[in-house]
């Protein structure tokens, strides 16, 4: 099916898109470029991570790798673009950030993971406080990569290992009191994951075999009926966001873009950072969209440093537990 192109419009004016009206590309426009360029070591490109928008309507996110200070968590303030530190931490590899209803701020921390063992740690609202909440499984060690709360407090966290051919990841789920059970396992990489607004259903991607598949989730947390609705092909799935009509923005680690489907995983659309994102921008990480709003924002990294693009999504955002 061909895809039309369309020139960058200004945020709030990008051309919407609904189920059944074809598969279209959407341009993000760029709201700040540039930012930790050379930060990342061994040559690596600085990868961006764990957007959230707060009660205040700032974004908050993560580097995997920390700047020259040692900063990895930031505040991007969209009505004047300002891009405020909030943590340094530089012995940590934070993968995603998410807020919790009381303010504080959660993390995936995989640094060390491959080695050791990686971490979910948490701190204060202002990012003072740095601490760890659980660093292993019963005594297994645990690579974290992304989480996702549901209304009761409790999460669900990818557990970041195994291989295609050795698929030992899996989806740890953690009571508000903090007890944990594995509630899938068999993945490899397991990367992004997203409640549905109804949360009886969880998306997952995972990472190493490229698929998309969801889960039917109970009243106890537990979960069953697991399929895989979409492979895909260039670049590696990563992170997975829902708005409130189900629609899942999928994005495509080393593949400049973002796939849009909707909630039978039909694809709707690409949003692609800027206009020639494998060259500046191949990095595309992660989807924010504002609860209750159209905003969203994409963050992708590349030989140019990091960069914030904005967008108007197909529905309004979900309103996570951090809102409720």
């Amino acid at each position: 099916m061909p895809i039309d192109a369309a020139p960058a419009l200004p945020l709030g004016q990008q051309p919407r898109t609904t189920i059944g009206s074809g598969f279209r590309r959407i341009v993000a426009e760029p709201l700040v470029e540039g930012l930790l360029r050379g930060s990342a070591p061994h040559g690596m490109n600085p990868i961006p991570e764990g957007p959230a928008v707060d009660r205040d309507g700032t974004l908050l996110f993560v580097s995997a790798f920390p700047d020259v200070d040692g900063t990895n968590v930031f505040r991007f303030h969209p009505g004047s673009a300002e891009v405020e530190p909030v943590l340094s931490s530089p012995e940590s590899g934070f993968a995603s950030l998410v807020i919790h209803q009381d303010g504080r701020l959660f993390f995936c921390d995989f640094f060390n993971g491959i080695d050791g063992g990686g971490r979910i740690a948490v701190a204060d609202p202002d990012g003072t406080g740095l601490r760890t909440v659980l660093d292993n499984f019963n005594g297994s060690r645990i690579v974290p990569d992304d989480l996702v709360f549901d209304r009761t407090g409790a999460f669900y966290y990818n557990d970041f290992q195994g291989t295609a051919l050795d698929p030992i990841g899996r989806v740890i789920r953690v009571t508000p009191d903090g007890d944990q059970s594995v509630v899938l396992g068999g993945l490899a990489h397991p990367n992004g994951i997203a409640l549905n607004a109804a949360e009886d259903q969880i998306w997952i991607s995972d990472h190493l075999t490229n698929r998309l598949f969801s889960a039917r989730v109970h009243d106890d947390g537990t979960l069953d009926d697991s399929r895989v609705h979409a492979y895909f092909t260039g670049g590696l799935v990563d992170s997975t966001t829902l708005d409130s009509a189900g629609n899942i923005y999928q994005a495509v680690y080393d593949g400049g873009r973002v796939e849009v489907l909707d909630p039978d995983a039909n694809p709707l659309a690409l949003i692609v950072p800027g206009a020639d994102p494998l060259d500046r921008y191949i990095r595309t990480t992660h989807v924010a969209i504002e609860p209750g709003g159209r905003a969203g924002y994409l963050l992708a990294g590349g030989p140019h440093g990091v960069g914030i693009f904005g967008f108007r999504a197909l529905a309004d955002g979900l309103i996570p537990f951090s809102h409720r």
